[in-house]
């Protein structure tokens, strides 16, 4: 009972996520072997998404519909929906009548920032597939466009500190104990119109529809009528956002994409490394979008959170241990840091035989990382430069928002 209220937001300060969503699995003709599967709710916004193919004892199952709790309403027939304004700086969402700034970053915020016709995703069924198609293929090899957005409920729980040494200001960073995450599962990530986003449903029956009305004939859905949502989950995250002067992305330039990757997944090796948390507990996501990196996401993907995350602004040493760990597992030699912080990364030295040149499964990639891969590369100089500034660097209290909005 505590934990479905607390995942409903009754009880404050009780950090449970919300359940899982599940997938069912229908068995045999007389129902023999019908089951439900289920998956953390920002993994399942993928793996259970519209037309995806689930793997279940051998067989393949098709995620065909939504399971409803609630059908099209008897007015218009149509799913309940909302729509957030989502910062083009930080990634904040903002939902309703957008408001003049973001509460985060206090960006200017406008109707073009606005995602609409978002509805909640609890569970999903499947179909058995006998065959296999190319497309099935292609589907699966592209995988959706996902956007992660958050919110902070209440202002009086964010913790505000800023890093800096003595060239300035790194980076600001906020955490809260109770952020409002979300996944927004826009579309495939390479579909025909980039600028079209979600997918057509059946508000009555919770099958996903398609444009082709012959091919969802062909395939047997019962579909009489399409509306377009944008699927999204929710959930309540320990949760830190790190972000960058608008100056430095800027010097950054066509590279700020590839760097900002680069940093995230050094601080998250870093992390783990130091407080010896397995891969994965911690997630960390690029914000306002992938392609838009401005903004680092950090949450505790564990149920009622590890607590890590909050050391990092509670201990003035935590962040630059992680750099200097961080370092280390890039292949750099330890003892090369005191003179790289005086001459800059040049006199960084590599480990011998690490045998690494961009990056390997050693250090910074890994299987969860995969689409960052072409990214990544661990000899960017702006990367090591931020590594060996934040290793000596200074936390104080209370960023200046304007210094940081862009």
């Amino acid at each position: 009972m505590y934990r479905y209220l607390a995942t409903e937001g009754f009880l404050p300060g009780y950090n449970f996520p919300r359940l899982p969503i599940m997938a069912f699995v229908p068995g045999d003709q007389g129902g023999k072997g019908q089951r439900y599967i289920q998956r953390a709710r920002f993994l399942a916004i993928a793996e259970f998404g519209p037309g995806s193919l689930v793997y279940h004892e051998g067989r393949a199952y098709r995620v065909d519909r939504a399971l409803l709790k609630e059908v099209g309403g008897e007015q218009d027939g149509l799913l309940p929906t909302f729509s957030t304004a989502i910062c083009p700086a930080c990634g904040a969402a903002h939902d309703g009548e957008p408001p003049e700034r973001c509460h985060v970053c206090n960006s200017a915020l406008n109707k073009s920032n606005i995602t609409k016709q978002l509805h909640r995703i609890e569970n999903v069924g499947t179909r058995q597939v006998e065959r296999i198609t190319a497309n099935d293929e292609e589907r699966r090899r592209q995988g959706y466009e996902l956007q992660t957005t958050f919110s902070f409920r209440d202002p009086s729980d964010v913790r505000s500190r800023v890093f800096e040494d003595s060239e300035g200001q790194i980076f600001s960073a906020e955490f809260t104990p109770a952020a409002q995450a979300r996944r927004i599962n826009r579309g495939l990530r390479r579909r025909k119109d980039i600028s079209k986003i979600g997918f057509l449903i059946d508000p009555k029956s919770g099958y996903w529809a398609s444009d082709n009305r012959a091919q969802d004939a062909e395939e047997g859905s019962p579909i009489n009528s399409r509306q377009p949502i944008t699927p999204v989950v929710e959930d309540r995250k320990n949760a830190l956002l790190i972000r960058f002067p608008a100056a430095w992305l800027a010097a950054a330039g066509d590279e700020a994409e590839a760097i900002v990757a680069t940093i995230q997944h050094a601080f998250a090796r870093g992390i783990e490394a130091i407080y010896q948390v397995e891969e994965g507990e911690i997630q960390g996501q690029p914000t306002p979008s992938r392609k838009d990196r401005r903004a680092l996401l950090f949450y505790e993907a564990a149920e009622g959170g590890a607590g890590v995350l909050s050391r990092l602004v509670e201990d003035g040493s935590a962040f630059r241990a992680v750099a200097k760990k961080a370092l280390e597992i890039m292949h750099y030699a330890p003892g090369s840091l005191s003179a790289a912080a005086v001459s800059g990364p040049k006199a960084l030295e590599n480990v011998e035989d690490s045998h690494c040149v961009a990056g390997c499964y050693r250090c910074l990639l890994s299987y969860f990382n995969q689409p960052d891969h072409e990214l990544i590369d661990r000899r960017r100089e702006p990367v090591l430069q931020m590594l060996i500034r934040l290793s000596f660097a200074e936390m104080r209290h209370s960023a200046p928002t304007s210094q940081f909005q862009t």
